[in-house]
């Protein structure tokens, strides 16, 4: 994570500053039927978990970073640069901070600056999500929790990812170019489960196969 700016050097400024009117964040055009809103709404935490909970946080907030806005990554040193490159995130945008002794304490720096924040969600005690989602919401933030963790802590959104496929190896031979995941969302906002099959990153649609099979040719597993 080294090619990341260091937290205290970033000149940012409050999301809360931001117009009211801007509720919800953009998804990429895949993604948009898990959400009644069409979007991450501010104030809420999402939870991804599963076996490619990675790399959907990482489809999730992707075109909202493209678009202009900032993410910081807490405690999540296992997602790579190149797995953010790979997702169409722009490194210039990113800042990776470190939980230091007080989870709590980073969360809410970083909240108090960046309008996208991905935690480990492994990191959080369930004695802290209650200050750190009240701090979400103060900020009109949205936060993302990654991690098997993240079935287990309560968040507005729960995502869960299920029977990932990868294609392009054939008997012995070929590379893997494009991964099908099925996604089952849930939460408190969600009467009843909702299931789609999507194709990572989001940013290509589940139904443009050829497309996804081709642009996705250097994907990695994260």
């Amino acid at each position: 994570m080294a090619a990341f700016a260091d937290i205290q050097s970033m000149p940012v400024r409050p999301a809360a500053s931001l117009a009211v009117g801007e509720r919800v964040l953009p998804v990429a055009d895949a993604l948009t039927p898990l959400f009644p809103e069409g979007g991450l709404v501010r104030g809420q935490m999402v939870g991804c978990g599963g076996p490619a909970a990675r790399s959907l946080a990482l489809a999730l907030v992707a075109r909202s970073i493209v678009e202009g806005r900032w993410l910081a990554i807490v405690g999540c040193d296992d997602l790579s640069a190149e797995a953010l490159v790979e997702s169409g995130i722009p490194l210039r945008r990113v800042v990776s901070a470190s939980p230091g002794r007080s989870l709590i304490d980073a969360a809410g720096a970083v909240l108090d600056g960046f309008e996208v924040v991905i935690i480990d969600a492994a990191l959080i005690a369930h004695s802290a999500v209650h200050r750190i989602a009240q701090r979400v919401r103060s900020r009109d933030a949205v936060v993302v929790l990654v991690g098997a963790a993240s079935g287990g802590v309560q968040t507005d959104i729960a995502f869960t990812t299920h029977d990932p496929a990868w294609e392009g190896i054939g008997w012995g031979t070929g590379r893997l170019v494009a991964r099908r995941v099925r996604v089952e969302r849930a939460g408190r906002r969600t009467p009843r489960p909702i299931t789609r099959d999507l194709w990572l990153p989001a940013q290509h649609s589940a139904i443009d196969v050829e497309e996804v099979t081709a642009a996705a040719s250097r994907l990695r597993m994260v």
